[in-house]
């Protein structure tokens, strides 16, 4: 029999429901909890917000009273707040601190912030969602020049609070439609291309390219979103789907793992698998030699949807990149100290292996 409250229930048993619902990721259920009381708001709030996937239909709601009323509202938040800035900074400071206390009640903006902070994966879908983002970059860069002007002296006060939007992220998704806008008509979305590269600092970058993209485009694609905040020196963990390994061959400084799904071989400019696989390894083999050990390999590079696996041990050019590999390891164990970036770990996985994306997570 449905039940309507919770109320007619011993309260231990009420608590071992909330218990049980706190642990849960579902949206919704975290959204009721959040009305339940100010303790279950402050818990709920940051799972909420954690993990979040942004297109042209939500991202309005997502930014919310950040961006509702312009900066105007922002300005008039801070004017109320004057008397007692500290407290209001120490607001925004918070959501990096530690946990908000259940009387943690910030002003409406302020709330709106913390709440936008608390997000560490983000999946962009399309160009309009970064129109919306780069409102809410303008409105917390307003805000952290307003309350610079307004401090006083409390310049301590402000090492707490960001003046970027989306900060120290773990985790980016850039998805197709948003590509494909930036390939097509990049001249049309040149500033939202900017925001991704100078407002958003992450970990894990994933690069999904449409499949009908061409090589060149694709290319040029990549080399435009590692730049900036997203320069490839500050990124952990690159994936980057429909790739084809050819058009890689530059400078990739990643620092753990690099995550290639690879477009089928009858794609327009691939050649095969095993050519491709071959060639990339190549030449950033070459070229960490070349330059001396000063280019990063990262510790794994796995090459997924491929239609040659370890066993059959790809070579390019009669020259076999796995047996340079195991060389350098064999030179490195017989040599205390040397100080190189080897050895790398690397995968191939069949077209018969079910993997998921590190980063967006999709099973491929």
């Amino acid at each position: 029999m449905a039940i309507d409250t919770l109320d007619t229930l011993p309260s231990e048993v009420r608590n071992l429901i909330f218990e049980y619902l706190q642990a849960t990721t579902h949206k919704p259920t975290l959204s009721s909890l959040m009305r339940v009381s100010r303790g279950m708001y402050a818990k709920s709030m940051p799972l909420l917000y954690e993990r979040v996937r942004l297109n042209a239909s939500n991202a309005e709601a997502y930014f919310g009273r950040l961006t509702a009323n312009g900066l105007g509202a922002i300005d008039e938040e801070i004017a109320s707040h004057k008397p007692h800035l500290s407290h209001y900074i120490w607001q925004l400071a918070t959501v990096d601190c530690e946990p908000p206390l259940p009387s943690f009640v910030p002003s409406p903006i302020a709330r709106k912030i913390c709440q936008i902070w608390s997000t560490k994966d983000v999946f962009l879908e399309d160009a309009p969602t970064v129109a919306y983002l780069q409102q809410a970059a303008t409105s917390v860069l307003h805000l952290y020049r307003q309350l610079e002007q307004n401090l006083d002296g409390q310049v301590e006060d402000m090492k707490y609070v960001s003046e970027y939007v989306l900060d120290d992220l773990e985790s980016l998704v850039l998805g197709e439609p948003l590509a494909r806008s930036l390939i097509h008509y990049p001249k049309v979305w040149e500033s939202v291309a900017n925001t991704i590269r100078e407002d958003i600092d992450t970990r894990s970058l994933c690069l999904r390219i449409p499949a009908d993209c061409a090589s060149a485009s694709a290319a040029q694609y990549c080399r435009d979103m590692l730049s900036t905040n997203l320069d490839p020196e500050n990124i952990c963990v690159l994936c980057i789907h429909n790739a084809n390994p050819l058009d890689y061959m530059f400078k990739l400084n990643v620092y753990e793992s690099l995550h290639f799904f690879l477009r089928p071989e009858d794609s327009p400019g691939m050649l095969s698998h095993e050519a491709s696989i071959g060639a990339f390894m190549s030449s950033l083999l070459a070229s960490i030699k070349e330059s001396q050990s000063t280019l990063l390999l990262p510790d794994q590079i796995h090459f997924y949807n491929s239609q040659f696996t370890a066993v059959d041990r790809v070579s390019h050019q009669s020259w076999s990149f796995w047996d340079e590999l195991e060389r350098e390891k064999k030179d490195r164990a017989a040599t205390p100290g040397r100080d190189l970036h080897w050895p790398v770990t690397l995968k191939l996985f069949g077209t018969d292996e079910k993997v998921a994306c590190p980063v967006c997570g999709e099973t491929v």
